[in-house]
């Protein structure tokens, strides 16, 4: 921990690096309102001035230590929302998370919402492949030496996406009631498996499916197998909450839950 001996700029400067984090921000902002504002604005001299005036060297030193020592990946505003880089590096951890809790977990993990919007349903599976993620630019390709194996897949909307989700979700207690071992499977919903529903590639403004006839059964909107992002911000937090209500997931890390609590609380705060 930081010492609250410490130097007060050297603490001031580590509460400032951890408050890119949404839920620092918040954190702060319970300590002393007054002093939240100040981070806000980043007015050092103010920070300080405040910190002084109500003796929260301490205090601040903990949360600042906190967020620091959890890794805190994004820092959410709607200029960084804007740019391809931004929403690449997002997509891209947001998939990476799916593939290793399912892999971690062994089951496949299904949630509501996707990268388009949060009217269709997510599957990760990695039931004998962990497929291998390569960013370059802004594009995320998705590899894997055989597609039924490892996928990430988009499925349509079935007007019943929250039904079949919780009743997955209770078979997935079942089933962890007995083993711990076996790899669970989501059952198929329709006439095609879900890996025929795979992607191939994400960019900060598209997706592109393995096959053109399942792309324009997700979306009439699809020109071959690609279908434009339009409402990212609602299908991403409809996914961070499922996995945050996802059961028996025990090797969800420490540090992976509190990303997904940043994620989520930088979109409601954003109002996206």
């Amino acid at each position: 921990m930081i010492e609250a001996a410490a130097a007060l700029d050297l603490v001031v400067t580590a509460a400032l690096k951890a408050a890119s984090s949404e839920v620092v921000k918040k954190s702060i902002g319970a300590l002393s309102e007054r002093l939240g504002f100040a981070f806000e604005s980043k007015d050092h001299a103010q920070i300080k001035k405040i910190i002084e005036e109500d003796n929260l060297i301490d205090p601040l030193a903990k949360i600042a230590q906190a967020g620091i020592d959890q890794s805190i990946i994004f820092s959410l505003n709607k200029t960084d929302l804007s740019s391809p880089t931004y929403k690449t590096e997002l997509f891209h951890r947001i998939i990476e998370l799916g593939f290793r809790i399912s892999n971690i977990n062994k089951v496949d993990v299904v949630l509501n919402g996707s990268l388009l919007d949060n009217e269709t349903l997510s599957v990760f599976s990695t039931r004998k492949n962990m497929p291998d993620l390569v960013r370059q630019g802004v594009s995320i390709q998705i590899n894997v030496p055989n597609v039924f194996d490892g996928y990430y897949s988009i499925l349509p909307n079935t007007n019943k996406n929250k039904e079949i989700v919780t009743a997955y979700k209770e078979q997935i207690r079942d089933i962890r009631q007995d083993t711990l071992d076996k790899y669970i499977t989501f059952p198929q919903i329709f006439s095609e498996d879900h890996w025929a529903y795979s992607l191939q590639n994400a960019t900060a403004g598209s997706v592109f499916f393995k096959y053109d006839e399942n792309a324009r059964l997700v979306s009439t909107d699809a020109t071959g197998n690609k279908i434009k992002i339009r409402d990212f911000s609602s299908g991403i937090r409809s996914m961070l909450a499922d996995v945050k209500d996802y059961p028996n997931l025990p090797h969800l890390s420490d540090k992976e839950r509190y990303e997904i609590e940043n994620l989520l609380q930088g979109l409601k705060d954003l109002g996206i």
